[in-house]
């Protein structure tokens, strides 16, 4: 029994060794990796711009112990670059340059313990535009739709422009800039709100750093819609015994409304009289008519004329 502990805790005191070696050898062995696609970041006037700056990269392969390498990874500041000098010189008195900059391996900053083993390319060129002060109009952005029956007339945003520093190819690009959403689903009313304004420069919906007041102007969908035939009522003083002959007796009336009040009117939606003055002498007329709505929200476009023939 002794004789199996002992050997137990050979087993262990060996297999602690074993571990303990093997960390220390994982720790000195140096590899080399595969190589890394490192993003470049450049060191700009601040008036200056980089086209597609997002697709500058370099390869690079680096070395060091094992499970360092097996957690790295580049960032935008592993390869920084202050590119300033060398830009203003190519821009002087131009709004775009071609610029090419060294890489140096002074440029590269890595993890402790880790080596920049090689790298390529050694020489990068890339395309720069000035900024400059660009007024641009401000679109008011709706989404949703108001009730039926019921339209957008107009958006605005005070102020209604913004100043932005843009590029030469920035500029021909972006001839507005676009407000958050203003939703409009089911209103029946004009909207008065506070929206962020898009930076049509960024990705997605990066704002700058302002807001604007918007109206969105709701307003009812008008439509005009002949009713017919119409009856023609003739309206006398009580007991008077003229005759009364209208011609026709019965007319077309034009009425507006919200399209989705008058979609299903018939002609008893609206009346129509001709009222007879007695003072008017036996002979032919024409009279205009008395026409009103019995329906709100309906309106008559313009009342009509008829001949009558007074005896």
């Amino acid at each position: 029994m002794k004789m199996r502990l002992r050997n137990m805790r050979l087993k262990l005191v060996a297999l602690a060794l074993a571990l303990i070696t093997w960390f220390a050898v994982r720790g000195r062995t140096i590899e080399q990796s595969d190589w890394f696609e490192c993003p470049v970041s450049l060191v700009l006037p601040a008036d200056v711009i980089v086209q597609d700056e997002k697709a500058l990269s370099v390869e690079i392969r680096i070395q060091g112990p094992i499970a360092k390498l097996a957690d790295f990874r580049t960032t935008p500041t592993t390869l920084r670059i202050d590119a300033r000098e060398t830009v203003e010189n190519a821009l002087a008195g131009r709004p775009s340059a071609t610029v090419s900059v060294e890489i140096a391996r002074r440029h590269f900053r890595l993890p402790r313990r880790l080596d920049l083993a090689t790298y390529d390319p050694k020489m990068i060129s890339f395309q720069v535009e000035r900024l400059e002060e660009t007024v641009l109009p401000i679109e008011v952005t709706p989404f949703g739709t108001p009730a039926d029956g019921y339209r957008i007339v107009a958006a605005r945003a005070m102020p209604s422009t913004v100043t932005l520093a843009l590029g030469a190819e920035e500029a021909k690009r972006i001839t507005a800039v676009a407000t958050s959403p203003v939703d409009v689903t089911g209103r029946t009313s004009t909207i008065e709100d506070k929206a962020y304004v898009i930076d049509p420069r960024g990705e997605g919906t990066a704002r700058l750093d302002e807001t604007v007041d918007v109206i969105v102007t709701i307003e009812p969908v008008v439509e005009q819609k002949p009713l017919s035939p119409v009856p023609i009522m003739v309206l006398q003083r009580p007991g008077a015994r003229r005759r009364v002959n209208v011609d026709p007796d019965a007319v077309t009336v034009e009425v507006t409304g919200r399209a989705d009040l008058i979609a299903s009117l018939g002609p008893e939606a609206v009346a129509a009289y001709l009222v007879i003055d007695e003072a008017l002498d036996p002979g032919v007329y024409t009279l205009p008519l008395v026409v009103v709505s019995k329906k709100p929200g309906i309106e008559i476009v313009k009342a009509p004329t008829v001949q009558v023939t007074i005896e």
